[in-house]
């Protein structure tokens, strides 16, 4: 949970945007920086978004 939390908060990479930007994909790079970690949220308001996606995927070369 707190690797996506730092995920959203400060992201490596931003990706998808979509419905007026309330859904974005993000991702960072884990210590060994072999793999990333991607996170799909959608913001709700202000102060409040719904994580509905968080997966490791293999670092491409």
């Amino acid at each position: 949970m707190d690797e996506v939390i730092a995920c959203i908060r400060k992201p490596d990479e931003r990706g998808l945007e979509v419905d007026g930007g309330n859904r974005r994909s993000v991702g960072g790079y884990g210590d060994t920086g072999r793999r990333m970690l991607k996170v799909i949220y959608e913001k709700v308001d202000e102060t409040h978004l719904v994580v509905i996606s968080a997966m490791w995927e293999s670092r491409p070369r």
